[in-house]
């Protein structure tokens, strides 16, 4: 029980001070039936929930130089991921309100929303390509959450950069902050025995 517990108070610590938090999901199923759609203005789908991966930037085409193959890749060439469809959200911190400028990189389709807000389209089946968008943002916290598939073929991977003056700001969850409440008050208790 105690591993479980300690286990329980690491995942929560580090859900917790994740700054981006990206669902990856399948594209299709096992039939090959597509399970996603772009909508021109948004991707939406019903693919399982294939991973969940944090990290503290959305550069996944940088990191992975535009090879990005989180459910590997079809069987006999290493150069097509496994199509795939992500969701990546985070907060952002605004110190001045103005209008700031965004962007994304994305090979292929993908989306920026800022607010549940469309701020930046790159939609569509196509290689590497920039798409930008403006809003404007007062002083606090904002949702920041883009959306990305890769759909057969060449590179893969998706990159978003902040304008000057956001930065990314780890809000915890109330899930992850109940785990380790729950954690923190079992250690308690089993210390007063």
């Amino acid at each position: 029980m105690k591993k479980l517990v300690s286990f329980a108070m690491l995942a929560a610590a580090c859900a917790a001070s994740a700054q981006v938090t990206t669902n990856v999901y399948s594209a299709y199923d096992a039939s090959g039936l597509k399970l996603y759609n772009d909508t021109g203005s948004d991707i939406t789908w019903s693919g399982p929930l294939q991973q969940t991966i944090f990290t503290s930037v959305i550069q996944f085409a940088t990191y992975w130089g535009w090879y990005w193959e989180p459910l590997g890749h079809i069987q006999g060439d290493g150069l097509y991921p496994v199509p795939f469809v992500t969701d990546s959200n985070t907060f952002l911190n605004v110190a001045t309100a103005g209008v700031y400028n965004f962007n994304l990189e994305s090979s292929d389709g993908s989306y920026l929303f800022i607010d549940g807000n469309l701020t930046v389209s790159d939609g569509g089946l196509h290689g590497q390509q920039w798409a930008y968008g403006s809003t404007f943002l007062a002083a606090g916290h904002h949702t920041l959450e883009v959306k990305f598939y890769n759909d057969f073929g060449g590179p893969s991977g998706v990159d978003t950069w902040l304008p000057l003056g956001l930065e990314v700001s780890a809000v915890p969850e109330p899930a992850p902050l109940a785990a380790l409440g729950l954690g923190a008050l079992i250690l308690i208790r089993r210390r007063r025995k």
